[in-house]
């Protein structure tokens, strides 16, 4: 097996630890251990897996959904890692300084685990080449100045249920490639900037619910100057979740959307805006659980990739549009 560059063994009801000849696997990039009843300490995990070359050629570590305990120790040598994946595990401890030396890193997933301590900008700085970040169910602090310009292009965005408030956080407006982006219940007690529904154009997926979001809903109408572009977009998602408000989604894993040219006439505090080629392929729109008030815009029905739409728990008033009968 030395010549062995992947090793999936998901969801095979293996128990107990990671043994340490996974260690000397030396061309070893991929090693997938997903939903299992794997258990113990993650330093154990790392010390296993460190004692030989392994930690010179593994790019891709797939752990989550298993048991293990403890707290995510220095993993700088591993610096050929691209992704880490350690979701809904039972690990716990801050990971300021553990994670922050892996700069070829291309996608973190820390999702629902017991993590704490703060984030800031000295977590990122080595990290320009990460894509996908997921920290939602922790508790997380994350302290980012407004004029902090990340070093990195984000695809999917999860922190969902860590701090980020008061205010919408700005740095977001750098990021013009989501795909995806999760925000719920993260403190914003603050109106959406103009700029925000300007993103990206590539967004599909957006959750804002549970926060304290004020204001009024804006004028979504879409003004088509075409229709597809020469070409089809692909997505490849990893299993992707969508949240509506408190129920789970799990779509296909892999995905495809057109995509259009389109201009946006945004009509937000009586100033009407024109933008190009943008929020016409959402698919999930969760505003829950803030402080929206006002009408809901009839022209909201014209978001052409929308299939679910969540407006709960507002201060929304006036009818409902007979359009949402045509909510794919």
């Amino acid at each position: 097996m030395v010549s062995l560059k992947s090793l999936d063994l998901s969801d095979s009801e293996l128990e107990g630890g990671i043994p340490k000849f996974f260690g000397k696997m030396c061309s070893l990039k991929e090693l997938g251990l997903s939903e299992n009843k794997l258990s113990g300490q993650f330093s154990q995990v790392i010390q296993n897996l460190s004692g030989g070359c392994v930690v010179n050629s593994l790019e891709r570590l797939y752990l989550p959904y298993n048991d293990f305990t403890g707290p995510v120790p220095l993993l700088g040598g591993f610096s050929s890692l691209e992704a880490l994946k350690l979701h809904f595990n039972r690990l716990n401890g801050t990971i300021d300084k553990s994670l922050s030396q892996l700069s070829k890193l291309e996608s973190l997933s820390l999702d629902g685990n017991s993590f704490t301590g703060v984030i800031s900008e000295t977590f990122f700085s080595n990290m320009s080449n990460l894509q996908e970040l997921f920290l939602a169910d922790n508790s997380l602090t994350l302290k980012l100045s407004d004029d902090w310009v990340p070093p990195f292009q984000l695809k999917w965005l999860s922190l969902a249920s860590c701090k980020m408030g008061p205010h919408f956080p700005k740095w977001l407006q750098t990021q013009n490639q989501l795909v995806h982006l999760h925000i719920s219940n993260v403190g914003i007690s603050d109106t959406i900037p103009d700029w925000f529904w300007d993103l990206s154009s590539k967004l599909s997926y957006l959750n804002l619910s549970n926060n304290h979001i004020k204001g009024k809903l804006p004028d979504l109408s879409l003004r088509f100057d075409g229709t597809r572009s020469g070409a089809m977009t692909y997505e490849r998602c990893s299993n992707p979740t969508i949240g509506f408000g408190k129920y789970i989604l799990v779509p296909p894993r892999t995905g495809y959307y057109y995509e259009y040219l389109v201009n946006l006439l945004l009509t937000w505090k009586g100033s009407e805006n024109e933008y190009k080629s943008t929020l016409g392929l959402v698919k999930c729109l969760d505003l829950s659980s803030n402080k929206l008030g006002g009408a809901i815009p009839e022209e909201i029905m014209d978001l052409v990739g929308l299939i679910a739409l969540n407006l709960s728990r507002n201060n929304l008033t006036g009818p409902i549009t007979p359009k949402i009968a045509s909510l794919s």
